[in-house]
């Protein structure tokens, strides 16, 4: 590989770092445009390669997330269950679901998500939707947001990083800081599900991941700091921009 390509996955890498300390999003958003349109990868490789660089550089930032006792176990840990078991039928389904139309509606779904953060600057009020008394219910409910999120990552070959903030924040009530610290905890195992079973079928790229994961980690730890001293109003409205951002290159791509 020459120099020009490493300098390129040089700083894709301490872009997904930023990216995924500062508001949790899920590499894929960064590394498949890379490897496909730059690099001319395939683009199951190129969905192989951003999870596995996903659960690299999620190590990290959820380690710093922790540190600052920003993640919700509680609410993690059934995320993670549903998570893992919908992203096998969504993979499943994505085989005959026309690719395309889910796009489409998955990307009407960021930007008006994107324009509702945006409108409120952080200024709605944190309060869950459902709560009950029965700890039972709520990890079934808890468990069930993550099972229809897994579907929806298995559909689209992500990780499902703005998903999950967006549940916890709107539906949870969940401060946008524990969500973002809770969602790369969730992207740990939901990516490495998915990565395992592109490096079975050998659809990835480990050369790229490592390196891609390895620069990313000193980003991610820097702006997951950064994050966590940063107002919430800020944080919401650079959420805001990347679901538009992403809807937008998802609508029009």
């Amino acid at each position: 590989m020459d120099i020009l390509s490493l300098v390129v996955l040089f700083i894709t890498g301490i872009t997904v770092g930023a990216a995924t300390g500062l508001i949790g999003a899920s590499g894929v958003i960064i590394v498949v445009p890379v490897l496909s349109f730059i690099f001319n990868e395939p683009i199951s490789i190129a969905i192989g390669t951003s999870l596995l660089t996903d659960v690299i550089v999620s190590f990290s930032v959820t380690a710093t997330y922790a540190f600052k006792n920003k993640v919700n176990y509680r609410i993690g840990i059934p995320t993670i269950i549903g998570a893992v078991i919908g992203a096998q039928l969504g993979a499943y389904i994505s085989v005959i679901m026309p690719q395309r139309l889910l796009e489409i509606i998955f990307a009407i779904f960021m930007l008006c998500m994107g324009a509702f953060f945006l409108k409120s600057k952080g200024k709605y009020k944190e309060k869950r939707a459902f709560n009950f008394e029965n700890s039972f219910i709520n990890f079934i409910i808890i468990l069930i947001f993550g099972f229809i999120i897994g579907i929806l990552a298995g559909l689209l070959g992500t990780s499902g990083g703005i998903l999950y903030i967006l549940v916890y924040v709107i539906v949870l009530g969940m401060s946008i800081k524990d969500s973002i610290g809770t969602s790369t905890f969730v992207m740990i195992i939901a990516a490495l599900s998915g990565a395992i079973g592109y490096i079975i079928l050998n659809h990835i790229n480990l050369f790229d991941a490592f390196y891609i994961g390895f620069i990313a980690i000193p980003s991610g730890i820097l702006f997951a700091r950064l994050a966590i001293k940063s107002k919430k109003e800020t944080l919401i409205i650079v959420l805001g921009i990347t679901l538009i951002v992403v809807g937008g290159s998802m609508l029009f791509h």
